[in-house]
């Protein structure tokens, strides 16, 4: 994508690259991840990883989890395998899940938000998310960009309302899910559990 490839000619390796606002944001985004019942012996799919910096933030909350990640810019994957020697960061979902791999945990923060094409928005991310699902033992969690805040908007980028949450639950009839939306007025997150 060029937004990103825009960006990191900008800002170089910098959290700014990535999309994040700040080092602060991104960290209050991922600690939503650990409200989940997250154990040691899981195995993380972080698909959109940037330098895998989740990685980071899970070894400093004592988390030594089998991690791999899926970015297609190829300098962020460089910095991130520079920034961890023992993952695996592939260039597509496709790649990561050959040979029938699976993962106990799939993350997705911050893939789903731009409106290119607001009408098949909901659709498109629905389509993704079941790629996700299916090759996910325990859940998928996603954080999207949410509508239900009082703050200006970027008309480039698409924000989540609780009906598009309610219909991305319905579409996978998930018994147990968990929304999040107390961290950030510009963000919500979703848990499907299997």
């Amino acid at each position: 994508m060029s937004f990103y490839v825009d960006l990191y000619k900008v800002w170089g390796k910098n959290i700014k690259s990535l999309g994040w606002g700040s080092e602060r944001s991104q960290k209050c985004r991922f600690s939503i991840l650990l409200r989940e019942d997250i154990n040691q012996a899981d195995i993380i799919l972080d698909v959109g990883c940037g330098f895998a910096d989740l990685k980071t933030f899970l070894l400093q909350h004592n988390y030594n989890n089998q991690y791999v990640g899926v970015e297609r810019e190829e300098q962020f994957r460089d910095i991130a395998l520079q920034n961890h020697k023992n993952i695996e960061i592939f260039d597509s979902f496709e790649g990561a899940t050959s040979e029938n791999r699976k993962y106990d945990w799939i993350f997705a923060s911050g893939i789903f938000c731009f409106a290119s094409d607001e009408d098949k928005w909901l659709a498109n991310t629905i389509e993704s998310i079941n790629k996700f699902y299916s090759k996910a033992e325990k859940a998928v969690v996603i954080n999207f960009l949410y509508d239900g805040g009082n703050y200006s908007k970027n008309k480039k980028m698409y924000y989540t309302s609780l009906s598009d949450i309610s219909q991305i639950i319905s579409a996978f009839g998930a018994k147990k899910f968990n929304i999040y939306s107390d961290y950030k007025q510009n963000d919500i997150s979703l848990a499907l559990y299997k």
